[in-house]
């Protein structure tokens, strides 16, 4: 598409100037350079046709290239037919520094804002290179054999491109200084500017025969020129400054008091046109598609993968997920309940059970543990039940977290010891303790040991029968369950099925309870309650060794600062057709990779196995025609040339 010409008319009271040069920063700032060697720079006016300058002193001859230092435009550099250099504070004229060391006018600038260099190419046939803190050049690049007229930075720094009067763009290399790529045109270039991507090289030319004007661009990679516009006589060979704006213009510098802008004419906009040009599902012509086997047995293959991953992900979605979270207990004068079913192997009338609390007093306030002579011997029944609870907590155990989480989303809860069956003909020898105790929320020891407990004057004591024995004593015992707080489904307790055999009659029996307060947020439950963990431990008093202490069994529990809220979290059915999407996408992607793979394998294949039969097609033909009978072809003279 051809750009469209939009001249501006810039005010200037002296009509022997003309302008040599000019730039414009982000702001829509322009600076612009004379033949008189003054320099004018503006600020943006909403008057196209007219603007005000402020006038940057200096240079004693002609501007030949001006540009803007930073990209903030708070500098200005230009250079100038008296062979300086110089570096100005944007409308201000106070120069900063002066560099001096071209021996003939300088007639182009080019600065990178990244390294925070710059570079000067002039009359006498050199490109310089500048850093702003030193008066001394980094480096000089000899090559051309003209005038050199502009210079340009590639994006990434490292090269630096310059174009002459000879008609050689060169591409430096700048820690090199060597040629990198010389490009030939037929014309003197007048300026030089890199794309954005660094791939392409605009640049303006002179034609000395037509004195026109052209514009072109150049394939750095492949040294190809493309003509994009060309004679424009109305620059009369002026045309010293192009640079790409966001706003897709070119601005370049012009005689007398006009600036020219090169502005790309665009299309008018159509919605329609925009919509379909955003198509990303590009629809191809069925004459042009050739379906294969191989490709026809992937997508099979394709389709029923992709059936069964969403059939899996579709039943394993119905599954929700537990959320986790911790909070300090604040709740310190709400009371405990403990839940305790056990059996000790002596009788009733010889233990005795009571909780103490730290203040080592004794915190009942209501409930007591039902007494119950039995046999600690199980029935057979309860001997399958009691089995298959030790085996679901051994599980448990060893795979805490999965079988944990499972049993809170289904609400199961393992089985309790059934009721005895049958009743045994012997005397009872054991003593089952059942019930619910309220205590307060404070940390305390519930404990079974020999004698009956009572409370006199703020003490605490336990009475053992007369006539009883040590040896008597046997503080083996079942747990079939232990537990604090509401009876909760999913709820794992630790000790329910615990079985210990005591081996003396002087075992002690410890179990040490962290007790946790738990907020349960279940579709089976909503409620308040705790959980624990807990530590074993057992020992054989022996005074003599110095291992003090009284028989019996000891619950310590402490109840935990931190509460856990347990919460079900229900998944949105939005997030399943997001995560099915993913699975075609993922599935359909992941064939078509495999259906390319393969393809090539084929072809490789096939082709070297076409070329193997063709080779042996001509290698036989090749002997049949040896092999034939040669055939011989006789002239016969003609009579009448006879002799």
């Amino acid at each position: 598409m051809l750009p469209e010409l939009i001249i501006h008319q810039l005010t200037n009271q002296n009509l022997n100037e003309w302008f040599t040069c000019a730039d414009i920063n982000h702001k829509q700032e322009i600076v612009c350079g004379t033949d008189q060697g003054i320099i004018y720079q503006t600020h943006p006016s909403t008057n196209e046709n007219s603007s005000t300058y402020t006038q940057l002193i200096g240079h004693t001859k002609l501007i030949s290239d001006i540009c803007y230092y930073d990209p903030d435009g708070n500098y200005v550099l230009s250079c100038s037919a008296d062979k300086d250099i110089r570096l100005w504070r944007s409308f201000s004229s106070n120069c900063i520094t002066i560099y001096r060391s071209h021996l003939s006018p300088v007639w182009c600038l080019a600065v990178h804002h990244k390294t925070d260099r710059f570079a000067s190419g002039s009359m006498d046939q050199t490109v310089r290179l500048w850093t702003p803190d030193r008066l001394n050049i980094l480096r000089t690049f000899i090559y051309h054999t003209d005038d050199v007229n502009t210079l340009s930075f590639h994006p990434n720094g490292k090269y630096l491109a310059s174009g002459s009067n000879d008609g050689l763009i060169i591409l430096w290399s700048i820690e090199q200084a060597q040629p990198a790529r010389i490009l030939k045109s037929s014309s003197s270039i007048e300026h030089l500017t890199f794309t954005s991507d660094g791939n392409y090289l605009i640049s303006i030319s002179y034609n000395n025969e037509q004195k026109s004007d052209k514009i072109s661009i150049w394939d750095i990679r492949s040294a190809n020129e493309t003509c994009i516009i060309q004679n424009i006589p109305s620059h009369r060979r002026l045309l010293k400054s192009c640079q790409i704006q966001n706003t897709n213009k070119f601005l370049t510098g012009f005689d007398k008091s006009l600036l020219m802008t090169l502005r790309q004419r665009r299309k008018p906009i159509i919605p329609s046109e925009i919509v379909r040009d955003l198509d990303a599902f590009v629809k191809v012509e069925n004459d042009f598609k050739q379906p294969t086997t191989t490709g026809g047995t992937i997508s099979i293959i394709t389709i029923i993968v992709v059936i069964c991953l969403s059939i899996i992900h579709i039943v394993t979605f119905q599954s929700n997920t537990l959320k986790y979270d911790y909070d300090v207990d604040w709740d310190h004068d709400s009371k405990l309940k403990i839940n305790v079913d056990m059996t000790v192997a002596m009788s009733c009338v010889l233990i005795g059970s009571d909780v103490l609390d730290i203040t080592n007093t004794n915190p009942m306030e209501s409930g007591k543990l039902d007494e119950e002579e039995t046999w600690f011997e199980m029935s057979p029944l309860q001997k399958q039940a009691f089995d298959r609870l030790q085996t679901g907590y051994r599980l448990i155990r060893e795979q805490y977290h999965a079988i944990h989480d499972l049993l809170w989303l289904s609400g199961h809860t393992l089985e309790q010891l059934p009721k005895r069956e049958i009743q045994l003909e012997q005397k009872t020898d054991s003593c089952r303790l059942h019930g619910t105790l309220e205590v307060n929320k404070l940390a305390g020891n519930f404990h079974i040991i020999l004698g009956k407990s009572f409370s006199f004057f703020g003490a605490h004591a336990h009475i053992s029968p007369m006539g009883v024995q040590n040896t008597a004593m046997n503080f083996s015992h079942r747990i079939d369950h232990l537990s604090f707080g509401l009876p909760t489904p999913g709820l794992i307790q630790p000790l329910n099925g615990d079985l210990k055999i005591a081996n003396s009659s002087s075992q002690v029996f410890q179990y040490f309870l962290e007790v946790v307060p738990t907020v349960v947020q279940t579709s089976y439950a909503n409620v308040e309650t705790y959980q624990y963990a807990v530590t074993e431990k057992t020992r054989t008093i022996d005074h003599g060794s110095g291992s003090h202490g009284m028989p019996g069994i000891f619950i310590r529990y402490e109840i935990s600062p931190l509460k856990i809220t347990v919460k079900e979290v229900l998944r949105s059915y939005w997030l399943l057709l997001i995560e099915i999407g993913g699975i075609f996408g993922g599935v359909y992607a992941t064939s078509g990779m495999i259906h390319s793979l393969i393809s090539i394998i084929y072809d490789a294949i096939f082709k070297q196995c076409s070329n193997n039969q063709v080779s042996n097609d001509i290698k036989r033909k090749s002997m049949n025609d040896d092999n034939s009978p040669g055939i011989a072809i006789g002239i016969t003279p003609d009579s009448s040339s006879v002799m």
